[in-house]
């Protein structure tokens, strides 16, 4: 199958980045670098796993999320290193190995999808949902039977915490003195992130929906600048969300989505929530510009559905950078 041929010759690539840099010669980097380096070869370790998976999953929607998933990896590489203001260092990375990964993942996801394409009726008024048992269709029955385990949930509020998403909260502090924290991805094989009544509280870009599947249900998030972000497959249900007051001359966007192929099959959905000021800008509210989003990338999407924006929302556009009103 073609699918599988191009799947393969994309993993191989991978697999080569990932030895190269794993082969590098850091003399010259310093401790910033080496972080950098570092998130590199764990990202490029991610990617071929990720391309495993696609190339062993007979479901082709899988596989796109998960060829989604490495195609941000690769930006997220240079990232690190633009991020530190050490740019220069890109220079000493297997630059035509990992171009041609890029151009290969990109060529995977075109003719992956267009398996999608022809293995589901995408134009069949009403054959899709969203929501199944009030999870995304994605979840299936026995992990949605999973996630009902309050231990499953303590390891799964651990696994975010220790990943930098400060989630604040009793139930938290609780769960924190309680549970063993999982190595790796989500918890007890989960192949996405699922947090249900949480409390999410930071300023700018503090919820990181990086990549894959992520559901959030029943939370309370709270922040200022693109604090929705990233390229994940990500959906908000019955979610508060507070737009806390920013600096001075600064600009509130809830979301700021991060697509950079027409073909990623993610985007953030915010479905049945209510976006409103916090306590801290209420009175202000007046004095600041609220967005519900920006394009962070080139192919950028966001989707509110049947949500209560509380007049909080600039009404000349709504998306800053867009012109689009939805």
């Amino acid at each position: 199958m073609f699918r599988d041929q191009s799947l393969l010759v994309t993993m191989n690539q991978a697999i080569e980045a990932h030895q190269m840099i794993s082969n590098m010669d850091l003399s010259s980097f310093d401790n910033k670098a080496k972080l950098a380096w570092t998130d590199c070869l764990e990202l490029y370790e991610d990617t071929v796993d990720h391309l495993n998976r696609s190339l062993s999953s007979r479901n082709p929607i899988d596989s796109q999320t998960w060829l989604s998933a490495a195609i941000a990896n690769q930006q997220t590489c240079k990232n690190g290193f633009i991020d530190f203001n050490l740019a220069y260092h890109l220079e000493s990375l297997p630059f035509m190995v990992m171009s041609n990964l890029s151009k290969l993942l990109t060529n995977s996801l075109a003719i992956n999808k267009a398996t999608v394409s022809s293995s589901y009726n995408t134009n069949k008024v009403g054959g899709r949902r969203l929501l199944a048992d009030g999870f995304p269709r994605w979840v299936s029955a026995g992990d949605r039977r999973l996630l009902q385990s309050s231990r499953v949930q303590r390891q799964l509020i651990l696994w975010c915490l220790r990943r930098r998403l400060y989630c604040q909260g009793h139930d938290i502090r609780e769960y924190s003195r309680t549970a063993e924290t999982p190595s790796g991805g989500p918890p007890v094989g989960l192949r996405f992130l699922c947090l249900l009544q949480l409390q999410l509280q930071g300023l700018p870009r503090h919820l990181y929906v990086y990549s894959q599947r992520q559901f959030y249900r029943n939370c309370d998030i709270y922040g200022t600048i693109d604090f929705i972000f990233g390229d994940a497959v990500v959906v908000l249900q019955n979610c508060n969300i507070y737009v806390r007051k920013p600096m001075s001359n600064q600009k509130n966007t809830v979301t700021a989505q991060a697509r950079t192929d027409p073909n990623e099959n993610t985007g953030i959905v915010i479905h049945n929530s209510r976006v409103t000021a916090a306590s801290d800008l209420g009175p202000l509210r007046g004095s600041f510009k609220t967005y519900l989003g920006r394009p962070w990338q080139k192919y950028s999407r966001t989707l509110f559905m049947k949500s209560n924006l509380d007049g909080l929302i600039d009404q000349q556009v709504g998306y800053h950078g867009v012109g689009i009103l939805l």
